[in-house]
């Protein structure tokens, strides 16, 4: 019986985000994860839309991280991490979930959409010269590589 009512009410509070009423789902997505704590679709929508709704980040990002630990095969679990981390201006905390939930569910059009969206052009290592000068694509290149490479195994205190 608490499954059923689970689901119904996850239901509607799935409509009413997918609606942009973030606030309206709210409640709906509450009482689900209260009927059914262990289930991380639950956790990860109802933290997506506290953030969205209410602001409340910390509290968003524990319940949307909650659920990545415990499905971490799920591409749309780290979609909405990285959704509550751009709605809290974190945008490279966003491209690691994405990169991490691509390490973990193997290639998601959905994390690759949405890390390419995320992911803005720097600019050209010769402004002097166009974009696609062989000197700025192989510059640009190398600097991608480490990035890449500090990003991995450099790590500040």
């Amino acid at each position: 019986m608490d499954a059923t009512l689970a689901v119904n009410e996850f239901k509607q509070g799935l409509q009413l985000l997918h609606k942009q009423c973030p606030g309206n789902a709210v409640p709906f997505l509450r009482r689900a994860v209260e009927l059914d704590r262990d289930n991380p679709y639950y956790l990860s929508f109802l933290g997506l839309a506290v953030a969205k709704a209410l602001g409340r980040l910390a509290e968003a990002e524990w319940l949307c991280a909650t659920a990545v630990q415990l499905k971490s095969d799920d591409p749309r679990l780290y979609l909405n991490l990285a959704d509550v981390y751009t709605e809290g201006n974190r945008r490279a905390d966003a491209c690691r979930t994405l990169r991490a939930g691509l390490q973990n569910t193997g290639p998601s059009a959905l994390l690759l959409q949405a890390l390419g969206r995320l992911q803005q052009r720097r600019p050209p290592m010769l402004p002097f010269l166009r974009r696609n000068h062989f000197l700025n694509r192989h510059l640009g290149r190398l600097r991608h590589e480490v990035v890449q490479f500090c990003d991995k195994h450099w790590r500040p205190y």
